[in-house]
C-alpha cells in the first residue's frame, strides 16, 4: 500500500464524525507553541506535527537549539512523550521531560522528500 492520502473506495471509506471533547485542541493552535521541561525552561518551539496515511499524529516536530534561525535543528517527539496544556491566558505550553542537551543530541528531522514543506 502506498503511503500517504489514497484514492476512496466508496465500499471501505465511510465519513464518520467524532464528538469534541473538553480537553481537545487544535492542531492550529499547537503549531508555534513554546516547549518546556520540568524545570520551567523553554527549550524549543513546536515547528509541525507528522500524521501517518493521514490517520494519526506520530510526531510532535520541535526545533531546538540556535538563534534567530542559526544552527536550530529539528528533532521529531512521541506526541505520547509530551504533555499540552493551556494557560490561564489561553496560551497552549508543551512540556517535556528532557534537557535542552538531550535534545540537541536527539536524531535530527529534516525537511525533505516526503516531509517537505
Amino acid at each position: 500500500m502506498q503511503p500517504g492520502i489514497r484514492a476512496v473506495d466508496p465500499a471501505t471509506v465511510r465519513l464518520t464524525f467524532y464528538t469534541v471533547q473538553p480537553a481537545d485542541m487544535l492542531a492550529s493552535n499547537l503549531l508555534d507553541a513554546d516547549v518546556y521541561n520540568l524545570q520551567n525552561e523553554e527549550i524549543g518551539e513546536v515547528e509541525d506535527i507528522v500524521v501517518d496515511q493521514g490517520r494519526v499524529i506520530r510526531a510532535v516536530i520541535i526545533s531546538v537549539g540556535g538563534f534567530l534561525g542559526l544552527g536550530e535543528r529539528n528533532v521529531a517527539a512521541d506526541p505520547g512523550s509530551l504533555v499540552l496544556m493551556r494557560e490561564a491566558g489561553g496560551e497552549i505550553r508543551v512540556v517535556a521531560n528532557t534537557t535542552r542537551e538531550d535534545l540537541q543530541n536527539a536524531p535530527e528531522f529534516k525537511f525533505e522528500g516526503n516531509m517537505s514543506r
